[in-house]
């Protein structure tokens, strides 16, 4: 978007050339459905790349080395009090590990703080996490996507038969056709609200799996009542253990059939 000089008109430059009459498309940018659901009034059919749940951590308030612990969070650009990490279907962020992990950690000394958080992040020379550590900031996120997910109304059953009906449910309340837009609100928020619960069903699952996994392996090595500090010779568990794919979500109509 631009402004000719003097001209006193604003013009929109192509990003390309186009025949007069060609069909001109605009790119809402990498957005989640529920940022296109707020800012524009529509959701796509199906989930877009990028779609994504923000997950909010925080260190304990009660935690006894949390000056230590923050300083040493905000030194690597996270905040201590609330950070959010985009969680999708695909993945997540691997400092949002090391961030559970550090709100895991049990150390003695302002200094033992500061290098588990060290560790945590993978720091050469740090120490390494042992699987009960790695468990226990596993099992905080599984903890925090099954709260994150009780929060929404209803359940995900009732949600997706509702988003059947979204299709691009655009929201116009000036147009005569209430009923129907009120439908299509409705149907849309159940389309968002069904991908951002899926998205945290597989966050669940992932950390829940691993934890048990790290839990036996701590029992089995004989430091399951170990503390949640740095390691000579502990293993951080892997997040990409091979892991059922979940069901794809339901292609939605058009919303347009129900103007007809």
């Amino acid at each position: 978007l631009g402004a000719g000089a003097g001209s006193g008109a604003v013009y929109l430059p192509a990003g390309g050339d186009y025949k007069r009459g060609e069909q001109v498309y605009a790119s809402y940018g990498d957005r989640t459905s529920a940022e296109l659901m707020l800012s524009y009034g529509f959701v796509p059919p199906t989930a877009p790349p990028c779609e994504a749940v923000d997950v909010a951590l925080a260190l304990p308030a009660d935690d006894e080395h949390l000056q230590a612990k923050a300083a040493a969070l905000e030194a690597r650009g996270l905040n201590a009090r609330l950070q959010p990490f985009p969680v999708r279907l695909t993945g997540s962020p691997p400092e949002m590990l090391s961030y559970a992990l550090v709100a895991a950690a049990e150390p003695r000394s302002a200094e033992e703080a500061t290098q588990c958080v060290a560790a945590a992040f993978g720091e050469a020379g740090s120490g390494v996490v042992g699987d009960a550590w790695a468990a226990a900031g596993k099992d905080l996120l599984a903890d925090v996507a099954r709260d994150m997910a009780a929060g929404y109304p209803g359940s995900l059953k009732a949600d997706d038969e509702a988003a059947e009906g979204a299709g691009f449910a655009i929201v116009d309340t000036m147009d005569e056709r209430e009923a129907q837009l009120s439908k299509a609100r409705y149907c849309a928020a159940a389309a968002v609200r069904t991908r951002e619960r899926r998205v945290l069903a597989r966050l669940e699952f992932v950390m829940s799996s691993g934890a048990a996994e790290d839990f036996a392996a701590a029992e089995k090595k004989g430091r399951d009542g170990a503390r949640n500090v740095p390691e000579e010779d502990g293993v951080l568990g892997s997040l990409k253990s091979a892991l059922p794919e979940m069901p794809e979500m339901p292609e939605m109509p058009d919303m347009r059939k129900l103007f007809k």
